[in-house]
């Protein structure tokens, strides 16, 4: 599900940019637990607005109006959407092992990274490159124009890995290489292993009849 997918993100982005305001705020704790508590909330809404459809189907008569557009597509998504939520939330065990691959997806999303820094001899500190990793994911999600944002993560985690102190050829290689491997890993190897837990798991529509 869409935001079991999501949650793992957050976490992340959440972890780095707490531990960059720990080195601009020099360790004060409350402005450290900001993101913190702004991660709790987010999950509080997110989940309070998935349980609800009539909020959404508020949301989508308002984006209606604005543009003066039938989204009748658009609501029909949003009931399916509501649906496979409380589902989810309903069946435990299909929850645990989807939000275990989730994270497990973003693990392998990652380790590369640390893998290629261990290779060149360097020693990178985890928060950090948590936070390296949050921001590449943050740019793909900016619609900058170029299709599929393509070479703008790996030019901006190029730019960092540089600025933490690695050589140009280190950080270009670094980058190219996780952005490659981490194509197969999730494609290849998450993909699979989605597909035999869709298998095996009984459609939402046969559990509510």
């Amino acid at each position: 599900h869409r935001i079991v997918m999501i949650v793992p993100f957050i976490v992340s982005v959440t972890l780095g940019f707490s531990y960059l305001m720990s080195f601009v705020f020099k360790g004060d704790a409350t402005v450290i637990l900001l993101p913190i508590i702004l991660l709790t909330l987010t999950f509080y809404i997110i989940y309070e607005i998935s349980l609800r459809e009539d909020y959404i189907e508020r949301a989508i008569s308002i984006v209606e109006r604005v543009l003066k557009r039938n989204l009748e597509n658009s609501r029909k998504m949003a009931k399916e959407y509501v649906s496979s939520f409380k589902y989810l939330i309903s069946n435990k065990p299909l929850l645990s092992i989807t939000m275990a691959c989730a994270f497990l997806n973003w693990f392998f999303d990652m380790l590369p990274i640390f893998i290629y820094f261990h290779a060149l001899g360097h020693n990178l500190d985890p928060l950090l490159g948590v936070l390296i990793y949050s921001v590449s994911i943050i740019l793909i999600l900016i619609p900058i124009g170029i299709p599929g944002n393509m070479g703008v993560r790996e030019w901006v985690m190029t730019a960092l890995l540089k600025i933490i102190g690695l050589s140009s050829g280190e950080a270009l290689a670094i980058t190219l290489t996780s952005s490659t491997i981490t194509v197969f890993l999730n494609e290849l190897f998450f993909g699979l292993l989605a597909y035999v837990v869709l298998l095996s798991s009984p459609s939402p529509s046969k559990s509510f009849n």
